[in-house]
């Protein structure tokens, strides 16, 4: 029987189940539903999502997707609604980058190659503006000659870094919020790393390295944040040591050390799952729950992230156990 999925589920669920739904006349009251959705983020208000979750991309999304699912379920049906013209139109006005020139700049030479070779960058322009300038040496480290070709002759090869496009504040801000830089740090970490992170021998490492990155990445950039990624994870393919929260002298702090026992607790049975019960079992919570009792005392944090990182190592050591 059709489980009947609505709009208010939310566009995740709503795109899941669209290729099952059955029922032409219910999926044209949500294309009704959707156009309301519309209006309201076209109403000038700040929100820029209504219902639960919806945006205009996945409206613009899930409107042509409906449309092409109800003509399918009723070839006879007749779509006359202006919605899609005016979602491209919104879409193309703040919500997807415009392209202004393709292969606006290309380099000569990588400057990986080192400082000594200066690298050449072709900019399609009559001139080159100073912000390109300036951003262009900010972001290759060094001096780089920037040459205005125009509509001129360029080298045949070489590399495109950049295009010139129009970015949209919406993209914009969506970038950045994935730009994190613990998200950064460790997402650099563990590609580095690749089949070591299912390692027993290099799982301890690893974990260790996420939690020092966690204290470590605060406030950088993404760019220093991946240099820190590929910094821990040099060190843990190297076999080194890196210490834990509980090896290293901290300055005080106090949490909730109820959370501090359950987390630890947590990962502990979810690493023995599904064994969650005999001797060994009770040993290692006993321990689990003495060592933290120790930390209380002794241990100094300088936050309840780090607090519960320690948490996460220990529940590991117990789980590697003999």
């Amino acid at each position: 029987m059709e489980t009947r999925v609505t709009l208010e589920a939310g566009p995740d669920a709503y795109i899941e189940a669209l290729a099952v739904q059955a029922n032409a006349k219910s999926l044209s009251q949500d294309h009704r539903l959707l156009h309301v959705f519309y209006d309201e983020i076209r109403s000038g208000s700040p929100n820029q999502f209504v219902g639960n979750g919806w945006s205009a991309e996945t409206i613009a999304l899930v409107h042509e997707a409906l449309v092409r699912r109800i003509t399918l379920l009723d070839p006879t049906y007749k779509h006359d609604s202006p919605l899609e013209k005016e979602l491209k139109a919104s879409l193309r006005a703040g919500l997807v980058p415009l392209m202004l020139e393709s292969e606006y700049m290309l380099v000569r030479d990588a400057p990986i190659v080192g400082p000594a070779v200066r690298a050449s960058a072709y900019v399609r322009s009559n001139r080159v503006p100073e912000p390109v300038s300036d951003r262009m040496k900010a972001a290759y480290g060094r001096d780089i000659e920037l040459v205005a070709s125009g509509d001129g002759d360029r080298p045949s090869s070489g590399v495109v870094p950049y295009h010139l496009v129009l970015l949209s504040d919406t993209m914009w801000r969506q970038i950045h919020e994935q730009e994190r830089p613990l998200a950064v740090a460790v997402g650099t970490l563990m590609a580095s790393v690749g089949d070591l992170a299912g390692s027993k021998e290099h799982m301890p490492k690893i974990v260790r390295a996420i939690g020092r990155l966690r204290s470590e990445v605060r406030g950088s950039t993404p760019l220093t944040a991946r240099e820190m990624g590929r910094k821990y994870a040099a060190r843990v393919i190297a076999g080194e040591n890196i210490q834990s929260f509980t090896e290293i002298a901290l300055t005080a702090s106090s949490f909730d050390w109820e959370k501090v026992r359950d987390e630890a607790e947590e990962q502990y049975e979810k690493l023995m799952s599904p064994v969650k019960e005999g001797s060994k079992f009770r040993r290692s919570l006993r321990r689990i729950g003495e060592q933290i009792e120790q930390w209380k005392k002794n241990a100094k944090f300088k936050s309840s992230d780090e607090a519960l990182d320690a948490a996460r190592e220990l529940a590991l050591s117990e789980a590697q156990r003999d």
